[in-house]
């Protein structure tokens, strides 16, 4: 038997508009578990959770064994690719990836990653990952205030400029005198016509 309950809550109507709404009770046909259904639910809704309907359907999971802790546990015929009873046991299994446990592995550096072609990126473009270039990065904009040199800019998007391109020399490479804060714009306009900006460079990073 179907008996009103007290409970109200809010749903929407045909208009988008909430209004109040009384929920009817009914009994699992499982658990006879007392829950509520709204009016329009009251002919479809038969079972109290997805766990009685499962019951309900029969049980056709399959039977299999955790790859780590060998416990027996049940899937579904569609979820038979599922290897571990649980997260824990699958997180034992990525414990050795770099990327699970948040750090760099020698064994997976260099030669031994799986992804390596044979150390073919560029060294200009391996160095910005560098500790030492990041600080002489900072060391230069910080000199500068931050500002572009060229424009005046100050803030945004910056770059730290090697008066001598590093292509020449490397010795000079993280020589705070041989760096200038530019922002993006003038940065490209120098990209080719180093020798022409390096004299006027070179006065304005040592007069800071």
């Amino acid at each position: 038997m179907w008996i009103m309950t007290c409970l109200i809550t809010k749903m929407r109507n045909g208009k988008g508009q909430f209004v109040e709404t009384e929920r009817i009770k009914k009994n699992c046909l499982i658990c006879n578990t007392e829950f509520g259904v709204y009016p329009y639910q009251v002919g479809k809704v038969k079972f109290c959770s997805q766990k009685c309907w499962s019951i309900s359907c029969g049980d056709n999971r399959v039977l299999k064994h955790c790859l780590v802790c060998e416990k027996e546990f049940r899937v579904y015929p569609s979820l038979l690719r599922i290897k571990f009873c649980s997260r824990k046991c699958k997180g034992e299994t990525m414990k050795g990836i770099a990327y699970w446990t948040g750090k760099v592995r020698e064994s997976m550096r260099g030669e031994n990653n799986w992804a390596w072609k044979g150390g073919i990126t560029p060294i200009k473009k391996r160095m910005r990952n560098w500790f030492t270039y990041r600080a002489w990065r900072r060391l230069v904009f910080e000199r500068d205030n931050y500002t572009c040199q060229e424009c005046s800019q100050y803030g945004g998007y910056l770059e730290a400029h090697h008066i001598i391109p590093i292509k020449q020399t490397f010795s000079r490479m993280f020589d705070i005198t041989n760096g200038i804060t530019l922002c993006r714009p003038c940065h490209t306009k120098t990209m080719g016509k180093e020798k022409l900006f390096e004299k006027r460079y070179f006065s304005i990073a040592n007069a800071c």
